[in-house]
């Protein structure tokens, strides 16, 4: 359960370059920046995106906040050594001085097992926090992942 919170966390907050929605500047560029620090490995960078009232709500309506999510997140950073992905901005709503964002993701993780692939579907809001944006929840609408394929140890014959 800790691995798929953390595939959830990760997978719902990366960004990529096909925006279809009017996605306001300042917050394209914030996914911008977080998509190097999930190429990059960077989970110090990664987690500064993130509000301190953050909250991930997976499609089951389960609901983790930002440490749970940060801890969660973690073992993913530490076990992967480059990642790979795509992200389509379906719509984007301005309220209240918020900013949501849909979108459809797909991650790549790449790691000593092998590749993790997160199929994700989501809505992001963002928050001006102090002078810049940060997250403030996640809600997951789609999530899927396939696992890398363990291989399994061949038996030797003794001679």
């Amino acid at each position: 359960m800790k691995n798929k919170i953390a595939i959830v966390a990760l997978a719902g907050l990366s960004a990529s370059f096909a925006f279809a929605g009017p996605v306001p500047k300042a917050i394209k560029a914030r996914y911008m920046t977080l998509q190097t620090a999930i190429r990059q490995v960077n989970f110090k960078a990664f987690q500064g995106f993130f509000a301190e009232d953050f909250t991930s709500v997976d499609p089951s309506g389960k609901s983790a906040n930002r440490t749970e999510f940060l801890a969660g997140v973690k073992p993913l950073f530490d076990s992967s050594t480059k990642s790979t992905l795509t992200e389509k901005f379906l719509d984007s709503k301005t309220h209240d001085g918020l900013v949501d964002v849909k979108t459809d993701l797909v991650v790549n993780l790449v790691g000593k097992t092998g590749t993790t692939k997160v199929h994700e579907v989501c809505t992001d809001t963002w928050k001006m926090v102090g002078k810049q944006w940060l997250m403030v929840k996640t809600v997951d609408t789609k999530f899927d992942v396939v696992m890398p394929k363990v291989k399994k140890a061949s038996k030797s014959k003794a001679k």
